[in-house]
C-alpha cells in the first residue's frame, strides 16, 4: 500500500469513529447558538440589491412605509439581508425629476402562528 492510500485510508477510519447517527425524517427545531428554546431562532430573508438604471435620476422628497407579512418558518425575529453582487453597473445620469409622490420602502415582520387544527 503507498503512503496515500495509507493517509487516505487512516482519515476514512477516523471519519467513520466520528461520526454522529441522524434520525430519519428528524426536522432540526430552530435554535439561536447558545439558546436551546426554538422560539429565539431568527428566520433570514435574502433580497437581491436594487439598482438605478439611468440616465434618468430621481429624487423623492419624503418616503412611505409598507408593512409586509413573512412567514418565519416557526421563529419570533426576522432578519433581512442583502446579497453582494459586487459593486454595480456604472450609470451615468444626464436628467434629474423630482417626485410629487413617496418612494416606498416595505418592512418585513414575522406573521402571527396560526393555531394547528
Amino acid at each position: 500500500m503507498t503512503m496515500i492510500s495509507q493517509i487516505l485510508v487512516a482519515l476514512a477510519a477516523v471519519g467513520a469513529a466520528m461520526a454522529k447517527p441522524v434520525a430519519p425524517n428528524a426536522a432540526p427545531e430552530p435554535t439561536r447558538a447558545g439558546d436551546s428554546s426554538p422560539s429565539s431562532c431568527v428566520h433570514t430573508v435574502f433580497h437581491a440589491p436594487q439598482y438605478t438604471w439611468g440616465p434618468t435620476e430621481t429624487v423623492w422628497t419624503s418616503t412611505a412605509t409598507v408593512t409586509k407579512e413573512v412567514d418565519c418558518g416557526g421563529c419570533e425575529e426576522l432578519e433581512t439581508t442583502t446579497l453582494v453582487f459586487g459593486p454595480g453597473p456604472v450609470v451615468f445620469f444626464t436628467t434629474t425629476v423630482t417626485a410629487s409622490t413617496a418612494s416606498t420602502t416595505t418592512a418585513q415582520v414575522c406573521a402571527a402562528a396560526t393555531p394547528a387544527l
